[in-house]
């Protein structure tokens, strides 16, 4: 890529956007037009609160930093002039140009304070306040439960009669009266949690017939405040959406839980026994368990099948969004000992997707310079020239030069080279000792 022309910066541009997934923007920023979000490279999910790392000119630099330097042109390093790109939408993975300034670090933090992005722990030495009561997402009770819980439990002689003792303790009677469990109600009981609520005279007290001896305490609740319903609902909506980033965030602010409770119902970790049939067929990146057991029953099948094809486990690792080397412990055996084998479910050739072989020298989509500018770079460079100044004159990288210098990359350039090299001082040297004769 040539970073002076305006026409090479403007299909990178492009090519950025088609990779992207387009967002609305947050209401609060008054944006006109939508975020880019930026996808991970080893998850098609994308986190809109974290940064997305790319290159450009081989310099690793975010996503965002890389789209504003094509959009303005110039090619900058906050080392330089002390300023960074900041985010007008508060989304780190955005890269669209209008959502980006510059400004300093201290604009930046100042402006995530105020919009209570950031934790003020190390600027007020206080940490960020959580949601107390019926509001957190882990609440098991509501306020006024808690409240009256904490009643029934100070005034048991208001309410205990021998005919519910008989059958069942103080625990167990508010239990069911508030169809609570016994362990969020010890929590309540011992000031464990629910310290804000002040206790609250309950309108009917437990009787005999509110509490009757054939009941039973609920269970504690495991799984969160998901619920069957809406685990349903979220496994079969995740591959009907485009947007599978918009998709999670929008399931975390209805049912007001963190993103991996949702991607734990996606890869079966929490609710198991819904649906597992419309589960998708692979693990997220961030947990240890990357594919499931059928997933690993089809590589050994497939690969069991066709052990000479050439790309088959790259072919496999792109199928199952994970990394070839993790598909080579598979094969080998190395991991995932406790799977059964399955003769019967290879997966067709025809579904896997076969990358070309990689070419060499100008054919090689990686190519940063031509045979003659190879060469040129080489000339130059046994001239005496430096290479900041070729780089810069070619539009390339300091590494990209010194690579081609060194004979780490277009070879035949280097060796064509030092062979011409070689044989023009060898006629030179005859040249000189035939004249001395």
């Amino acid at each position: 890529m040539d970073f002076n022309n305006p026409e090479h910066r403007k299909e990178m541009l492009r090519r950025i956007r088609e990779r992207c997934v387009e967002m609305p923007p947050p209401p609060e920023s008054n944006l006109p037009d939508k975020c880019w979000i930026a996808p991970s490279k080893i998850d098609d999910l994308v986190p809109v609160n974290e940064y997305v790392s790319g290159k450009l000119l081989g310099r690793p630099l975010g996503q965002h930093e890389i789209t504003q330097m094509l959009a303005s042109g110039i090619l900058r390093s906050a080392t330089d002039d002390g300023l960074e790109v900041l985010h007008r939408c508060n989304r780190k993975a955005c890269c669209n140009p209008t959502h980006l300034e510059l400004g300093t670090r201290r604009q930046n933090n100042d402006a995530a304070l105020a919009d209570g992005l950031f934790d003020p722990k190390n600027q007020t030495g206080k940490p960020k306040p959580s949601i107390q009561g019926e509001g957190n997402a882990r609440a098991k009770a509501s306020n006024r439960q808690a409240a009256e819980a904490k009643y029934l439990f100070a005034h048991p002689g208001e309410w205990f009669v021998p005919e519910i003792s008989a059958y069942h303790s103080i625990s167990e009677a508010i239990a069911i009266h508030l169809n609570l469990s016994q362990p969020s109600l010890k929590r309540i009981e011992h000031r464990e949690n629910w310290k804000h609520v002040q206790p609250l005279r309950p309108e009917t007290f437990p009787s005999i017939e509110t509490v009757p001896a054939h009941a039973k305490p609920p269970p504690p609740q495991k799984t969160g405040p998901i619920g069957e319903d809406n685990a349903r609902a979220i496994l079969k909506g995740y591959w009907v959406s485009k947007d599978k980033s918009g998709y999670i965030t929008g399931w975390m602010t209805r049912l007001k839980v963190s993103r991996i409770s949702i991607q734990n119902v996606l890869i079966g970790k929490t609710w198991r026994e819904v649906e597992p049939g419309i589960r998708r067929a692979t693990d997220f990146s961030s947990h240890r368990q990357k594919l499931t057991e059928r997933a690993v029953q089809q590589i050994r099948a497939t690969f069991a099948a066709n052990p000479t094809v050439h790309g088959l486990q790259a072919a496999l690792a792109r199928k199952f969004r994970t990394q070839s080397y993790y598909i080579g412990f598979i094969i080998r055996r190395l991991a995932r000992l406790d799977v059964s084998d399955d003769p019967k479910a290879i997966i067709p050739l025809e579904e896997l997707e076969f990358k070309p072989t990689a070419q060499r020298g100008e054919a090689h989509k990686g190519c940063k310079l031509s045979d003659e500018q190879a060469l040129q770079v080489l000339e130059r460079d046994a001239a005496g020239e430096s290479r900041p100044k070729l780089a810069l004159e070619f539009g390339v990288s300091d590494v990209t030069i010194k690579k081609v210098v060194k004979g780490e990359t277009r070879k035949d350039i280097w060796e064509r080279f030092h062979r011409e090299r070689r044989e023009r001082e060898q006629r030179e040297q005859g040249g000189e000792t035939g004249g001395g004769k």
